[in-house]
């Protein structure tokens, strides 16, 4: 295994640890330990806390675009598209504890504008499946599709916030289904809300998730 290899192997078994506990929670000692390497030997591959935390997030946003091309690849237009993407971002946020982002509010701000980067680039990337859709005639023009899906990004991060406030008939996946059905009925043209009704009655995408999306 090269030394390359053996960086990444170590992020992928970092990166659920961060997201869970949170940056401040997850201690270098605490890794080490997980990873059964020391301190020190940790230190020497990453530098240090931030550095590892910042790598951690880089190689996760790699692996969520390999995997979200591999699921779409035979997406037959892009309203099913956006429903695997929106999906796949619904599982990943039900990954991340409500710690990681209070830590990223408080103790770690300055990692935030690395987390928005990283944000930017799937807001590029939605971008270019919406003018797509337009083209296709599924999607409406004339929106500000960026504000949109900033809105929308901002939205979901929000609603992790709040789940250990939401009543007990009301669940986390709820709320993002409902936001996310809302927000493609809201921007579909009639021919893409005919799409949208066929991929619900079909249950066409039902197994789409981004389980075990670290290893992918």
């Amino acid at each position: 295994m090269t030394t390359e290899e053996y960086r990444t192997n170590l992020l992928q078994l970092i990166y659920p640890v961060l997201v869970k506990k949170g940056a401040k929670n997850m201690t270098m000692d605490s890794v080490a330990k997980s990873l059964s390497i020391s301190k020190r030997t940790l230190y020497e591959i990453f530098g240090s806390k931030e550095q590892l935390i910042c790598e951690a997030l880089s190689l996760i946003h790699v692996n969520y675009r390999k995997r979200l091309l591999y699921l779409t690849r035979d997406a037959e237009n892009m309203m099913e598209h956006m429903v695997i993407v929106l999906r796949i971002h619904q599982e990943a946020m039900r990954e991340f504890g409500i710690d990681f982002f209070k830590d990223m509010d408080e103790s770690y701000s300055q990692l935030r504008p690395y987390f928005e980067k990283n944000v930017k680039r799937s807001m590029e990337d939605m971008m270019q499946v919406f003018n797509t859709g337009i083209e296709q005639g599924v999607f409406r023009p004339n929106i500000n599709y960026r504000i949109i899906i900033r809105l929308f990004m901002i939205q979901m991060e929000s609603l992790k916030r709040m789940e250990e406030n939401f009543p007990p008939d009301v669940t986390l996946l709820e709320a993002y289904e409902t936001v996310s059905t809302a927000l493609l009925r809201s921007i579909a043209t009639p021919e893409g809300l005919r799409i949208l009704e066929e991929i619900g009655r079909s249950h066409k995408l039902d197994a789409i998730s981004c389980h075990d999306i670290t290893t992918f």
